[in-house]
């Protein structure tokens, strides 16, 4: 069960007796110091990007920032690295927050920032490096449209995704659309996979 108040850490204070940190009323003063460097990075990159586009400068360091291979920490680790408890709400605000500087125009020049908080996935066998195998294409017999599924299980729940070209960029979940999906957690697991339908034909039914 979540606790009510979080628990309380030792404040530091300096000479005039002030807490050092100014964070230190909202309880968990690492997290939301961290959301707002988030912020701060965010605003730098996108005016990094917009002088060097004004400028006709043209590098490496415009490039969005290449986290393949890696994921975001897990809730526990974080937790570990913060010194602090977060909800899974608050940390499902964070990754978005995360996701969101990743996928800006030269976020590759916050690498060393963001991937503080990422880490490698684990390879489990010799014929894959990292995560899970790619699911192979086919080519419908009926659309000749190119598509992969791929077949997974949740507790106790079974899956099945279809990921196909030539789409309309819609979502269709047991027949239902994404504004199906009110609680935020749930539209987060849906999110990742929404800039690439944003800036290419797919579709993606389950």
């Amino acid at each position: 069960n979540q606790p009510y108040f979080s628990r309380f850490h030792r404040f530091s204070f300096d000479e005039e007796g002030r807490p050092k940190d100014s964070r230190f009323f909202t309880l968990r003063p690492a997290f939301y110091g961290l959301l707002s460097d988030i912020g701060i990075k965010t605003k730098a990159v996108t005016s990094f990007y917009n002088d060097h586009l004004l400028s006709g400068r043209k590098g490496a360091e415009l490039e969005s920032l290449n986290t393949s291979g890696s994921q975001w920490l897990p809730r526990e680790k974080l937790e570990k690295k913060l010194g602090e408890k977060i909800t899974e709400e608050m940390y499902t605000h964070l990754l978005m927050a995360f996701d969101y500087l990743v996928s800006l125009p030269s976020s590759s020049v916050e690498e060393k920032f963001i991937m503080q908080y990422r880490e490698p996935l684990a390879a489990t066998t010799k014929s894959r490096l990292f995560g899970p195998d790619i699911p192979p294409v086919t080519v419908d017999p009926v659309t000749k449209r190119r598509q992969a599924t791929v077949n997974t299980r949740c507790k106790d729940t079974k899956a099945e995704v279809t990921v196909s070209d030539a789409g309309t960029g819609k979502f269709d979940i047991d027949g239902h659309g994404l504004h199906t999906f009110r609680h935020l957690i749930a539209r987060y697991r849906l999110f990742l996979s929404i800039f690439s339908l944003i800036f290419s034909s797919l579709g993606i039914s389950a």
